[in-house]
């Protein structure tokens, strides 16, 4: 087993306090749509000049930039009790989890959001503000207009370079 670096803890810690920032403040914090948030918030941390926010390392899948490690992290984040997941179905009868903050604590989220430097906080704030209302599939559409999709001809529903790590620094394509 490896051991983690303090460093390494540190970025884990700052990844979690981010998904439970999120979580807090978007209408429909699913999995999917926690996955695109997270990477549209470190794709404009990039574009802001500034590092990624999480720790995710972003692949092309089926549905977009994808990294299976947020399914760890939300399980670490439910198991402390931080976030709770709540099972819904879709008008098809598909189901899927949202999930939500176990209990509403201004002064832990106030903590939470001391854990990213001004910069990251607006960054995290302005893709909250413009799309936190999102759903799913429409930030799954936006993740496809992004200039690191595009560049690797990802197209939705296609299969081009599935499974290949997405460059976030491509700024234009």
């Amino acid at each position: 087993m490896e051991l983690m670096t303090e460093s390494k803890k540190q970025l884990d810690r700052k990844t979690l306090n981010f998904l439970t920032y999120i979580i807090a403040n978007m209408a429909n914090p699913t999995k999917t749509a926690l996955i695109k948030m997270s990477y549209l918030c470190d794709l404009a941390a990039m574009n802001s000049g500034i590092e990624k926010i999480t720790s995710f390392d972003y692949i092309r899948y089926y549905y977009g930039p994808y990294d299976k490690r947020i399914e760890d992290f939300l399980f670490e984040l439910a198991k402390k009790r931080i976030i709770k997941a709540r099972t819904l179905y879709t008008m098809r009868g598909e189901e899927y989890e949202e999930f939500s903050i176990a209990e509403q604590d201004d002064e832990k989220l106030t903590n939470i959001a001391k854990d990213f430097s001004e910069q990251e906080r607006s960054v995290i704030d302005s893709i909250l503000e413009t799309l936190g209302e999102f759903s799913a599939k429409a930030l799954t559409q936006v993740a496809y207009r992004t200039a690191p999709m595009k560049a690797l001809g990802a197209t939705l529903g296609g299969d081009e370079h599935l499974g290949e790590k997405i460059n976030l620094s491509i700024k234009k394509c």
